[in-house]
């Protein structure tokens, strides 16, 4: 006998945490790098801050700072499954708005996130090579967007999309990792599973006896080994 919903199941009541956990990291690691590098660098290094394209490229950080109480409100519904999607479509949409709008403004490019790279590698944490694959999808997609917005930036743009292979690699041979415990784990679950129903019924069948007729009635007949049936003399 097999459990084969032992492993849906366990993925489900984790699938919550591990929800709150990417939404978490992603965010905190968009929001430090942001800071640091659009804020604190042109403010107090090299003293060239733009308030305007400051605001511009602020975009995905704001939108993911108003989707906190969503995230934490849809997590408890039945739509929890398509949070994480609507998470990175969100999230892609307005980075790509927000690194043309900044190029217009400045013509240079200030494009990329190092939690575009936790997006993609953390993305294994599901379990769930759809989720992966859309995520790395999303990421390659940003850049192809914006070299065929702006055709003078695909040089520009090589860099960050071999990157993002390399971060789509990592998080693949993650997730492969994970896949394969998590199967393990199944199959061992399984077979105890298995060996332990087996064992159940074996000790019901012993303990059971076997109900026959006789000529004064309904009488119970022991069980007895198939050695002993075989060595019993035939009546005819």
């Amino acid at each position: 006998m097999r459990s084969k919903s032992f492993l849906d199941s366990a993925l489900l009541l984790e699938e919550r945490r591990s929800t709150i956990l990417y939404f978490g990291m992603v965010y905190l690691v968009s929001l430090v790098y942001h800071l640091f590098y659009y804020y604190y660098f042109p403010v107090y290094v090299v003293q060239r801050f733009y308030l305007e394209r400051f605001i511009v490229i602020s975009m995905p950080i704001i939108v993911m700072t108003l989707l906190i109480p969503v995230v934490f409100y849809v997590v408890r519904t039945k739509f929890m499954p398509y949070v994480k999607y609507a998470f990175i479509s969100l999230f892609v949409v307005f980075t790509i708005i927000s690194d043309l709008i900044s190029y217009s403004m400045i013509q240079y490019y200030y494009g990329g996130n190092i939690g575009e790279v936790i997006m993609v590698v953390f993305a294994a944490i599901f379990v769930n090579p759809a989720f992966f694959w859309f995520a790395t999808v999303a990421l390659l997609m940003k850049y192809v967007v914006v070299s065929l917005v702006y055709p003078l930036l695909l040089s520009t743009l090589l860099l960050p999309l071999g990157l993002s292979g390399l971060v789509s690699v990592l998080g693949y041979v993650i997730l492969r990792r994970f896949m394969a415990y998590v199967r393990a784990i199944n199959t061992v679950y399984n077979d105890h599973f298995s060996n332990m129903v087996t064992g159940i019924i074996a000790m019901l069948e012993l303990k059971t006896p076997i109900r026959g007729v006789t000529a004064s009635g309904w009488r119970s007949i022991p069980l007895r080994s198939p050695a002993r049936w075989a060595s019993s003399p035939s009546k005819n």
